[in-house]
């Protein structure tokens, strides 16, 4: 179960939702999102191991616990350096949506990649409708475990094309436009491989 740091910090957060008057359907929704991020990124500092251990050791540690999500994450199966997936995995943010929460809307600018870990989720168009009163959105795609969505933000100037809601709990890890462009600046060789590997991904999914 959480630690006790853990459910520490969630009681903050909650005392905290509690005096801005939250209410009971948001907070539960901020306590399973900060639990399951909290948890992902362990109760231990890692940045400690990067400092205190010998880089090829602590790469295996980091490595070892998040072996789950590090699986579930589809680009990560074209890149073969263990030190370049642990370099970008901690890159990401784990985050978790409640059913029908939207990770992005339709014409909002799009800055994050969206790998999704666990749950599922729907991709929405909308359309003009035939008849008055018509469906104005459609569900052109299902997203699930293995699946990304929001990679078009960062490969392409300009609003999402479309929107993405959660059907189920789900969880995801993200990578923002911003470190994906820092990437290019100081690790080149990484942000190669990052493009190579989500161009063969894209072709899959």
């Amino acid at each position: 179960g959480p630690s006790a740091k853990i459910l520490e910090q969630i009681k903050d957060v909650t005392e905290y939702l509690a005096e801005k008057n939250a209410s009971p359907r948001m907070t539960e929704m901020v306590k399973q999102h900060f639990k399951f991020a909290m948890q992902e990124r362990s109760s231990f500092d890692e940045a400690v191991l990067a400092e205190r251990l010998p880089l090829p050791l602590a790469r295996d540690i980091l490595y070892l616990v998040h072996e789950r999500a590090i699986n579930a994450i589809p680009i990560f199966e074209f890149i073969a350096q263990r030190s370049i997936v642990v370099h970008l995995f901690r890159l990401m943010t784990p985050a978790r949506f409640d059913t029908g929460i939207f990770l992005f809307k339709e014409d909002e600018q799009v800055s994050d990649i969206f790998f999704i870990v666990s749950g599922g989720a729907e991709v929405i168009k909308r359309c003009k409708p035939l008849e008055p009163d018509g469906a104005e959105q459609v569900v052109c795609a299902k997203a699930r475990v293995g699946n990304f969505v929001g990679h078009e933000g960062i490969l392409y100037a300009g609003p999402s094309q479309s929107s993405v809601r959660a059907t189920a709990l789900c969880s995801t890890y993200s990578l923002s436009k911003h470190d994906a462009l820092r990437l290019v600046e100081d690790h080149p060789v990484v942000a190669l491989q990052l493009q190579t590997a989500l161009g063969r991904a894209i072709c899959r999914q």
